[in-house]
């Protein structure tokens, strides 16, 4: 019979264990949270700025125009400050796992840190304008229930905290998640043959369309193809940008990774021009044409020497 604490401690190594052959698998699951949780604490102390400015201006004049929201917001340098967390959580993120650098893996951060800003800008931007017809609504139904103006301005203040947090939050983790994604995916070329698409590691939570048992494995430089509600969308890796908002937010999908062809492997694909690989893969494929071109003109060059020794008795 094992005591409370023997069963603690057996518990503890047995999540370890598992944590590191998880690890083993793919390389973007080595996450830890302490970047990701800084810049969701800078964005919702920006959002908290922003919006309780907003939510006073409206409590005492009942109303705030679309351009006093804007002087709001370029006050507060939302754009910049944006970008700037950003850069500075996806720049730390791939130093803290990828040690090794290159210019495809600074490209994947570069076009991360450009997408996820204008993202990230334009959401807290569209949820502070949302924010106006809200405290109006909310301010007035608890009025009608009988609140005092000071109830019904705290029910607004606590409606306010919350205001868009868990869209700026998800658009973070998103940015962290796919970005990852995209340099583990680049560093496994170099090794491996063949992807394999594994379901998030939600049980409850993942899309139709991304369980594994949907998407058929690939070899490593080709698309999957991924069946979702806006039809057929190719994704090199999970998170991949050009696969569409409905297959990059909230996925939580990795990759395996394997030398031995996997079962039910479908047939090939070329690189898809909106892919990030695809000039990579153009430069390889100019690469092997000056190969194969310089490798007929030297048979060429070799024939004609051959002809004229057998005609002349060199």
């Amino acid at each position: 019979m094992y005591t409370k604490q023997q069963q603690l401690e057996y518990l503890h190594k047995m999540q370890k264990l598992r944590q590191f052959n998880v690890l083993k698998d793919d390389i973007h699951l080595t996450y830890q949270y302490r970047n990701r949780n800084k810049a969701k604490a800078n964005v919702h102390t920006l959002q908290d700025k922003i919006q309780e400015e907003i939510a006073e201006m409206v409590l005492d004049t009942g109303y705030v125009s679309t351009y006093e929201i804007d002087e709001i917001l370029l006050d507060n340098n939302v754009s910049q400050t944006v970008d700037e967390i950003i850069e500075e959580t996806l720049t730390k993120e791939r130093k803290r796992i990828h040690k090794d650098e290159s210019r495809y893996v600074d490209a994947a951060v570069d076009k991360h840190i450009d997408k996820y800003s204008q993202f990230l800008d334009n959401r807290i931007k569209t949820e502070a304008r949302r924010l106006v017809d809200k405290v109006i609504i909310i301010e007035g139904q608890a009025i009608e229930n009988g609140a005092t103006p000071a109830e019904a301005r705290q029910q607004v203040k606590d409606y306010v905290a919350t205001h868009g947090k868990a869209r700026t939050k998800n658009i973070i983790k998103d940015a962290v998640h796919s970005q990852e994604c995209n340099i583990s995916f680049i560093q496994a070329l170099d090794e491996y043959r063949y992807k394999v698409w594994m379901n998030g590691r939600s049980k409850s939570g993942t899309r139709e369309w991304h369980k594994a048992r949907n998407i058929t494995p690939v070899p490593i430089d080709e698309p999957f193809e991924i069946y979702g509600p806006y039809g057929k969308k190719l994704s090199m890796y999970p998170g991949d940008l050009d696969s569409g908002a409905e297959n990059v937010a909230n996925c939580k999908c990795w990759l395996r990774y394997t030398n031995r062809k996997p079962s039910g492997l479908g047939k090939t694909y070329n690189i898809p021009e909106t892919s990030y690989l695809h000039d990579r893969s153009t430069g390889e494929r100019i690469k092997n044409t000056f190969s194969n071109i310089r490798s007929k003109v030297t048979g060429k060059i070799k024939d004609v020497s051959s002809t004229i020794r057998n005609k002349f008795g060199f």
